[in-house]
């Protein structure tokens, strides 16, 4: 995700015309020092001067306690924090803009929600697993994108490595209220596009069970078409079929050419090894003779 923020800044200097205002990040701590020497490579490298206004998570938290509580060493960011999301919300018409703790392997993971005064609401998990405080925060949002690492035959793994399966994804959205789920953030270890099984519905009769969609890179997807997803989804997944099949089909004829190289291998290794044995043999038969030999003639 870092190197990901690198390059975005980087493209700044091609902009035309260049940014006027700072560009807002909101991230932990240990990504602000990571920009932070990117953005002074930056300066070194370009004459312009392109500024990055940071927005500490933690600070930002929804969960946080309000600032008359907050301990006095940290009042003055937490103040700071709270200025700049509101200057920021006022010059893009959101409502809202915080952070959620979500529950990954370390403490300094987020979430974030964002309500627009037009009525529209985001809400992204970040990496995570399935968490109370995911659900609290992105209550009736119109999209959360929440990451499904894992699919759902596997829950253990997913909570050995601090993720979520897909099944475990889309109930965060029923129990949130979503409207739709983009599910994204899938293991490596599965197909380009990620099989999604037909989800249940919720115990409630009455409640409606949020659109789901499965996000792939490159995606670009607006509000209003998001129902169009699970329309699209069959046509996608047989467009995927045949690249798999043929990415299948090499892999084995990769598999089988190692698997010949490999018994190639081993029989010339055995025929050296049967080559040493025999030397051994000949060597010691030779050293036995002559010591018959010896002890003839003694």
């Amino acid at each position: 995700m870092i190197w990901r923020w690198l390059t975005d800044i980087s493209l700044l200097s091609q902009l035309d015309p260049p940014p006027h205002h700072a560009v807002n990040v909101i991230c932990n701590r240990m990504n602000r020092f990571a920009l932070d020497d990117y953005q002074a490579i930056e300066r070194h490298r370009d004459s312009k001067d392109h500024k990055l206004a940071f927005i500490d998570s933690a600070n930002a938290d929804m969960h946080g306690p309000p600032l008359d509580e907050v301990p006095a060493d940290g009042r003055r960011y937490r103040a700071y924090t709270d200025s700049a999301l509101n200057s920021l919300c006022s010059a893009t018409g959101f409502e809202q803009i915080s952070t959620v703790s979500v529950s990954h392997r370390s403490g300094h993971c987020y979430g974030i929600v964002l309500r627009h005064s037009e009525g529209w609401s985001i809400a992204y998990s970040g990496d995570t697993m399935p968490c109370a405080n995911m659900v609290d925060a992105a209550k009736d949002v119109t999209v959360l994108i929440h990451e499904a690492t894992i699919e759902d035959d596997q829950p253990e793994m997913a909570a050995m490595k601090g993720h979520s399966t897909f099944g475990q994804a889309i109930q965060v959205a029923n129990e949130a209220g979503a409207e739709c789920c983009l599910l994204t953030h899938f293991s490596q270890r599965y197909p380009k596009l990620a099989r999604l099984s037909k989800p249940e519905q919720p115990s409630d009769s009455l409640a409606k069970s949020p659109l789901i969609g499965l996000a792939f890179d490159l995606m670009s997807v607006s509000l209003a078409d998001f129902w169009k997803l699970q329309h699209y989804q069959p046509a996608i997944e047989a467009l995927y079929a045949g690249e798999e099949e043929l990415n299948s089909k090499t892999s084995n004829q990769t598999s089988s050419a190692r698997e010949v190289i490999s018994a190639k291998n081993a029989a010339a290794a055995a025929a050296a090894s049967g080559e040493k044995l025999q030397s051994t043999r000949s060597e010691l038969t030779r050293l036995f003779v002559a010591q018959e030999e010896q002890q003839a003639h003694a």
